[in-house]
């Protein structure tokens, strides 16, 4: 199981934090991501993922977004720490904090703005 999922937002300019990749695969909508909203997702070790749609299974069912991991598992760790950066500074994280956290502290604060 995937935890923590970071992704990206051409709208906002930032990262939309989750705290499971159920949550954002469920909380994403199918048309956002077909216009290219959120070109990608990152876990918390920095594995890139794609955000894709499914189609609807059945008579009755209905477009999903889903998370596809992207090539053979490579981990971006610091292109995470800058996105993460960022974001926290658009979110008015002290910016001395900021230069001195690492990933895992940089993680927990982006925790705190979840989306709900």
């Amino acid at each position: 199981m995937i935890s923590t999922i970071f992704v990206e937002s051409n709208e906002e300019g930032t990262l939309l934090v989750f705290k499971s990749r159920e949550h954002a695969e469920s909380y994403l909508e199918p048309m956002d991501v077909r216009d290219g909203v959120y070109p990608r997702a990152y876990d918390a070790t920095g594995r890139l993922f794609q955000l894709v749609v499914n189609p609807p299974k059945g008579f009755c069912g209905v477009e999903r977004t889903a998370l596809k991991e992207v090539g053979d598992g490579t981990r971006r760790p610091e292109e995470l720490q800058r996105k993460l950066v960022d974001t926290l500074t658009k979110l008015g994280v002290d910016l001395e904090w900021l230069s001195k956290a690492g990933n895992s502290e940089l993680i927990q604060e982006a925790l705190k703005f979840a989306v709900p």
